[in-house]
């Protein structure tokens, strides 16, 4: 195949910053920019249109290319659950950049692609959030979970972050087992008095990702045998794993081979909560492989970014396996 001068941008728009590279026609990353939190349920319009921005030009600056040689942008977006979430998300790429081609996907979609490098599988994702996400051989699709901190995000580092608050607070007061995570937490935030918490998470502006990022802390009181921290963790992978079970019985695969990719910096911290969740999902699909990511949802964005731009060069991204992932998904 004869590549052409082809370039597209993915983006990875989260609850705690936002990604975005830039890949050529070989899929090869040229540049990436970086910007803060894009959810637009949680941080607004204006703020996630500044982070998208802020990432889309810092990318683009960083390759030297100008927007005029772009053919194709790909967003997977947290929140976008609804054809009205994707319209705000394409008015936001509007006001930034003009690109021929411009697909808006929740950001469970460029997880799975990213981290499985196909779209076959399912993907279980728990960062500041958590959704389980999946597409089988039939190119249906069904998702679980997903649904806010306030309504769910079971298993992700805000509910275990929270959790590990809840349980400091109660073992403070002898409502709750003692628990290594007090002083812990006292520590990694720099309080004196736990009574100080109070202030921190409602008068000095503590938000999500903040309390997703005490997530370390529960690993590490668990490695130190910490009973509380231990139930917090497996309540997690209990929720996680539950989701794809939904997900995986919902599509029928639960007597096929697939991969069960275990995306979000939650899986990164430590192997406690992996092994929990591997070996529950294992008990729902005793023939799936569960892995790691293969590449980022970052990437994952780009390559269906590059699926879109197929016609600029005479066939699908990834042709080599057979059907591209925008044809099956619009199918």
């Amino acid at each position: 195949m004869k590549h052409k001068s082809v370039f597209v941008l993915g983006v990875d728009g989260g609850g705690s910053k936002t990604v975005c590279v830039v890949l050529d026609a070989r899929r090869r990353e040229l540049a990436r920019g970086e910007g803060g939190p894009s959810d637009h349920y949680t941080v607004g319009y204006a703020v996630a249109r500044e982070a998208l921005c802020t990432a889309i030009i810092s990318a683009l600056e960083t390759s030297h290319l100008i927007a005029d040689l772009v053919s194709a942008i790909c967003l997977g977006m947290a929140g976008v659950d609804r054809p009205e979430d994707e319209q705000i998300i394409h008015q936001m790429v509007r006001e930034i950049i003009v690109v021929p081609r411009v697909r808006v996907v929740n950001d469970a979609v460029i997880a799975l692609v990213g981290g499985v490098g196909q779209p076959y599988g399912v993907a279980i994702i728990s960062g500041t959030g958590s959704i389980a996400y999946g597409i089988n051989a039939r190119g249906q699709v069904r998702r679980a979970g997903g649904w806010g901190y306030l309504l769910g995000d079971e298993g992700s580092g805000y509910d275990i972050g929270r959790r590990a608050l809840q349980a400091a607070l109660r073992a403070h007061d002898g409502r709750g087992q003692p628990t290594r995570l007090l002083p812990m937490l006292l520590a990694h935030l720099n309080l004196t008095r736990i009574e100080d918490l109070m202030a921190l998470i409602h008068l000095q502006g503590f938000q999500r990702h903040q309390i997703a990022a005490l997530v370390p802390l529960v690993e590490q009181a668990v490695t130190e045998g910490d009973q509380v921290a231990w139930n917090i963790l497996r309540g997690a992978a209990e929720e996680l794993a539950l989701a794809a079970r939904a997900v995986i019985q919902g599509l029928e695969m639960q007597d096929e081979a697939f991969d069960v990719v275990l995306v979000g910096g939650v899986f990164k911290i430590g192997a406690c909560l992996v092994e929990e969740v591997r070996r529950r999902v294992l008990d729902t699909a005793p023939q799936a492989n569960v892995i790691l990511p293969r590449h980022e949802p970052v990437v994952g964005a780009a390559l269906l970014a590059l699926d879109l731009a197929r016609e600029d060069f005479g066939a699908p991204i990834n042709a080599d396996s057979h059907r591209s992932f925008f044809l099956r998904s619009s199918a």
